[in-house]
């Protein structure tokens, strides 16, 4: 009958989208829940069609940020030490994407710094030298 068509057709509808609408809703939560901060986030959302391929998109992403914040952290544990004066600092994680400029960046700035203190040492200790009578020359005719 056309009544009986009817309710099942409703009945096929309404399966059909709260499968795609529980997914999309788990997924929106799961999005907030990270643009607020929390990143051990699951969606709980497994399949093969594209709505599993945005969940495990998301879940990846999350893998991402984690590892970011473990690059901020090392960052700000070496300018903490540059700060107390240590320039030999190593980095332990390798830096991906755009990340590679921060260590290639610190990494120049412990070089520049550490050949400058050379330099600004090296000068000191001539310094003293002329000083003292232990260098004559050309070495000390800039530091009389």
């Amino acid at each position: 009958t056309f009544a009986g068509s009817m309710v099942l057709m409703a009945a096929a509808v309404l399966l059909i989208s709260n499968g795609i609408t529980r997914p999309m809703k788990k997924l929106a939560d799961a999005a907030h829940r990270i643009a607020d901060g929390e990143l051990n986030v699951e969606t709980g959302v497994r399949s093969k069609d594209e709505i599993g391929q945005v969940a495990s998109a998301m879940e990846r992403t999350v893998s991402k940020l984690k590892d970011y914040i473990k690059y901020i952290n090392e960052t700000t544990r070496v300018l903490d030490e540059i700060a107390d004066g240590n320039l030999r600092f190593e980095l332990e994680l390798q830096y991906e994407g755009d990340f590679a400029k921060i260590r290639d960046a610190l990494m120049r700035i412990r070089t520049t710094l550490n050949d400058t203190l050379g330099s600004i040492l090296r000068t000191a200790e001539q310094v003293t030298k002329c000083q003292a009578g232990q260098l004559r020359g050309r070495a000390c005719r800039y530091h009389q």
